[in-house]
């Protein structure tokens, strides 16, 4: 049904939820596990009359840090699997999540995408968006959501 099976993660207690449930799918399947993580790198808005080497240095600082948290999560995750037994890869993107997401399925050939989603509703939603959503809506494949908690408006 599945061969490969993109599992993604942010390094939160949620996408380690969603972990469970590509386990299982992947072993059902026989499938090979792909890990992948997004690093989202910050707007840079220095200017160089506004003290640009401090805010240059610090913005180096936050995404080499950013990188750094990327790695070790896709890196924990897939250790985890490998130890359950499971043919795991990882990958780490940078850009928009969903588009780099939907971008890593494409190019990987993925068959199903497992992620997490925090099940936001109402004004928390429309603020802080949906990678999740952006996902099933842009997605080359099926996408299996694993909801795992509520946060309330």
């Amino acid at each position: 049904m599945f061969d490969k099976v993109l599992l993604t993660t942010d390094g939160s207690q949620f996408a380690e939820e969603a972990a469970r449930s590509a386990v299982g799918l992947a072993r059902k399947c026989s499938a090979e596990v792909r890990v992948v993580t997004v690093v989202e790198h910050p707007p840079y808005y220095g200017t160089p009359e506004a003290s640009a080497l401090y805010d240059a240095e610090l913005y180096r600082s936050l995404s080499a840090e950013l990188e750094k948290l990327g790695q070790d999560a896709v890196d924990r995750l897939s250790k985890r699997l490998e130890a359950e037994g499971l043919s795991v890869s990882t990958a780490v993107r940078r850009g928009s999540p969903a588009d780099e997401i939907c971008s890593e399925a494409r190019d990987w050939g993925a068959d199903v995408v497992v992620l997490s989603t925090h099940g936001r509703t109402g004004l928390a939603r429309l603020v802080l968006g949906s990678v999740a959503n952006q996902v099933v809506n842009h997605s080359c494949c099926p996408v299996l959501l694993v909801r795992v908690g509520k946060d309330e408006d």
